[in-house]
C-alpha cells in the first residue's frame, strides 16, 4: 500500500513536468505556422524580402511600388502580416506565462486578445483621423507604411520568438529585445508617416492630431506598463 503512494507521488512532478513541456509545445505550433506563412509569402512571390527591404526606402512613391510589386491584397503580403500577429501571440503568451507567471487560460485569453486589439489599433487610427478631418486618400500612404513595417517586423520577431522558445531561461533578455524592436518599429513609422503625409499635403495640424493622440501617446503608456512592471 505504502509502495503505491510512493509511487504515485513520484509520477505527480513528471506530469506537471509534461504540462510545462506541452506549453512549449503550443508555443512551437505557432512557430512552425509562422514558418509556414513565411514560406507562403516566399513562394508567392519570389522577390518578397527584397521588396519589403526595398519598400522601407520609398517615399511618398510607396503607393504606387506596392501596386506593382507586391499589392496589399496579394497572397504573399497577407501571408506575412498574419505571420507578424501570429508572432505578437507567441511573445505575448510568452511574456505572461514565464514572466507574469500566469496560468494558462489566462495566459492564453490575454494573448489572443492583444494581436486583435493591436489589428484594430493599427488600421482604425488612420480611418477614424482621415474620416474626421476629411484626408483619407492623402493618409492611405501611412496605412500602407504600417503594413510593410509590420511585415518586416514580423520576420525579425520570429526569430527572436523562436530562440526565446529554445531558450527560456533568457526569457527577461528576449523580453527587453521585443519591446525594443516594436518601439523602433513604431518610431519608424512615425517617422516615414510624418515625411510621407507632408510630402501628400496633409495639413500639420492635422498630423499632429493624429501622431500625437494615436500614436505617441499609446506609445507611452506601453512602454511604462511594460518597463515599469518588469
Amino acid at each position: 500500500m505504502f509502495s503505491i503512494v510512493q509511487n504515485t507521488s513520484n509520477s505527480i512532478p513528471s506530469a506537471l513536468n509534461l504540462r510545462a513541456e506541452n506549453y512549449t509545445l503550443y508555443v512551437l505550433l505557432f512557430i512552425i505556422v509562422s514558418i509556414l506563412l513565411i514560406a507562403l509569402a516566399k513562394l508567392s512571390n519570389s522577390k518578397t524580402f527584397k521588396i519589403l527591404l526595398e519598400v522601407n526606402t520609398k517615399g511618398a512613391t510607396i503607393e504606387q511600388y506596392l501596386r506593382e510589386n507586391m499589392r496589399t491584397g496579394s497572397l504573399a503580403s497577407i501571408a506575412l502580416l498574419i505571420n507578424y500577429y501570429a508572432v505578437i501571440f507567441v511573445l505575448f503568451f510568452l511574456t505572461l506565462k514565464n514572466g507574469y507567471h500566469l496560468n494558462l487560460s489566462i495566459s492564453l485569453t490575454i494573448s489572443v486578445i492583444a494581436p486583435i486589439s493591436l489589428l484594430i489599433y493599427d488600421m482604425i487610427g488612420i480611418v477614424f483621423i482621415g474620416l474626421i478631418t476629411g484626408e483619407f486618400k492623402r493618409l492611405k500612404s501611412i496605412l500602407l507604411v504600417t503594413i510593410t513595417t509590420n511585415q518586416i517586423t514580423g520576420i525579425v520577431l520570429f526569430l527572436l520568438a523562436l530562440f526565446w522558445t529554445l531558450n527560456p531561461q533568457f526569457g527577461a533578455l528576449f523580453f527587453k529585445l521585443s519591446v525594443s524592436i516594436f518601439l523602433i518599429k513604431v518610431l519608424f513609422r512615425i517617422i516615414k508617416g510624418i515625411y510621407i503625409i507632408l510630402n501628400n499635403g496633409v495639413s500639420l495640424y492635422y498630423i499632429i492630431l493624429y501622431f500625437c493622440t494615436l500614436e505617441i501617446l499609446p506609445l507611452m503608456v506601453l512602454s511604462y506598463f511594460f518597463w515599469g512592471n518588469l
